[in-house]
């Protein structure tokens, strides 16, 4: 996530998430505020998208106002040469790997605490009556 994305730290911004994300199945640069008025900056993301696919997302205070506004390119197969090489730097994202190779739809309760809690939509959102 990134405070600004702007024409001048948008291709930076844009391959560190390109980086960080390179094991996955998809990614998001995410960016609080992004000026979605400026055709020279969504321009630039939109080329970079078509090339690299990876999503970006308009982040705001209001959460009704964040958008998706370009969605990442899903890939079939996870890169787990690069997923073994991060495992091997950041020990949580190790348990995490070994958690989702492990895990079993058939005993979830074992894996209860490794993994948030999937909320109700009516949890996460008391106030709205909106249905998504």
């Amino acid at each position: 996530m990134k405070k600004e994305i702007s024409v001048n730290n948008c291709r930076e911004c844009y391959f560190q998430a390109i980086s960080n994300s390179s094991w996955a199945n998809e990614g998001y640069l995410v960016g609080r505020h992004i000026d979605t008025h400026n055709p020279q900056l969504m321009d630039l993301l939109k080329r970079l998208h078509a090339s690299f696919g990876i999503g970006v997302i308009d982040l705001r205070t209001d959460e009704d106002k964040s958008a998706i506004l370009l969605n990442a390119k899903y890939k079939e197969k996870i890169d787990y040469t690069v997923a073994l090489e991060l495992s091997g730097k950041n020990e949580k994202f190790s348990g995490f790997l070994k958690s989702v190779v492990d895990y079993d739809p058939n005993y979830q309760h074992r894996y209860k605490d490794e993994f948030d809690e999937i909320k109700k939509k009516e949890e996460l959102y008391p106030s709205l009556s909106l249905s998504f």
